[in-house]
């Protein structure tokens, strides 16, 4: 029997911020996990510290920003994998009431340091962008796929990883610890995503899957180097590729992509670029989203030293890290989670 400190289970984002504070502070631990069915590896990577829709701040981003961009440096050193790199957001103003909303908004004091004040001039003739552009800075893109898989044979080679589906009738739980196939740790962490709604000691009914679809189409006629928002995300992924998305359905569970979402997907694209494209593939996920939209940490119910890492949802990449550090100091030295995250605010 290995004995350890930790057993994680799950190696999404939640999965790999809560294992760097792991390695910080020299634990013990095993991940297990399959590679299946992750969210983190079909997101778009975009860290965007704005919300587009109504000029305002994500919400701590102030704090999540600078944990994020430490949390991936640290990663890029150990893995020795570039991932990640400073990126910029121009978002279409669709009316001159929205250009005045965004010289507003980029004068108050907590939203400045992320807004350029001037409406810039679209150049491109590929785009539709009658009243100009507002620039979003201190945005972050993330290549989620290079991430994982060098978090994966970064885990793989120092034999921290057990790639398997986790079997939760083969956790045993006592006061002398939680024991799982040949593995005996004194605590255990959740961190499935979606993966939670399986879990027979999770209550199910906290966490709400919310299906996002992107599409990814070819156009050597666009020519378009930035990443633009408009009804959603155009990203450009390299020859003469790009990604729109995501949609949000909260009612579809399917496990495929579907047509409707194409279909969203392609006429918002018609109303933001005026060339020919050739849809070339399409991707879905289910983001572990929550209805007060804030995360689930905490203490499991039911198990001996157990906690959950979980409810990331949309913004997970750009909160993971300092999440992280916030559960770590729950279980090492007892410091109360904030009651807005505290997974205990619906179980007490």
């Amino acid at each position: 029997m290995n004995k350890l400190d930790y057993i994680v289970v799950g190696l999404g984002i939640a999965g790999i911020a809560f294992c760097e504070q792991l390695f910080a502070h020299g634990k013990r631990f095993v991940v297990v996990d399959s590679g299946k069915g992750n969210a983190t590896s079909i997101a778009a990577g975009t860290i965007n510290p704005i919300v587009l829709k109504r000029f305002t701040g994500v919400w701590n981003v102030e704090h999540f920003l600078p944990s994020a961009k430490e949390f991936f440096k640290k990663i890029e050193k150990r893995t020795g994998i570039p991932f990640f790199w400073d990126a910029h957001f121009y978002r279409i103003l669709h009316s001159v009431e929205e250009q005045n909303d965004w010289i507003m908004a980029s004068d108050q004091k907590k939203l400045a340091p992320y807004l350029t004040p001037e409406i810039l001039k679209n150049e491109n003739p590929n785009l539709n962008v009658p009243y100009g552009f507002g620039k979003v800075n201190q945005g972050i893109r993330v290549n989620t796929t290079l991430l994982l898989d060098a978090y994966r044979s970064h885990l793989r080679e120092n034999g921290t990883l057990f790639e398997s589906q986790f079997e939760y009738n083969k956790l045993c739980s006592s006061k002398s610890g939680n024991s799982y196939q040949h593995f005996l740790a004194e605590k255990i962490v959740f961190a499935e995503g979606v993966g939670a709604l399986k879990n027979p000691y999770f209550n199910s009914g906290m966490l709400l899957p919310r299906k996002g679809e992107y599409v990814t189409f070819k156009s050597p006629e666009l020519q378009l180097d930035k990443i633009v928002k408009g009804p959603y995300f155009i990203i450009p992924e390299g020859n003469d590729l790009y990604k729109i998305g995501a949609t949000l359905d909260r009612n579809d569970q399917t496990p495929q992509p579907t047509k409707k979402a194409r279909l969203e997907l392609e006429q918002a694209l018609k109303k933001m670029i005026q060339c020919s494209y050739q849809v070339v593939g399409q991707s879905f996920g289910f983001r572990p989203t929550v209805r007060d939209r804030r995360p689930l940490l905490g203490r499991l119910n039911g198990l001996h030293q157990a906690f959950v890492f979980n409810g990331l949802g949309t913004r997970g990449i750009l909160g993971a890290s300092s999440l992280a550090q916030q559960l770590f100091n729950l279980i090492e030295e007892g410091t109360p989670l904030p009651k807005e995250i505290d997974i205990q605010r619906f179980t007490s």
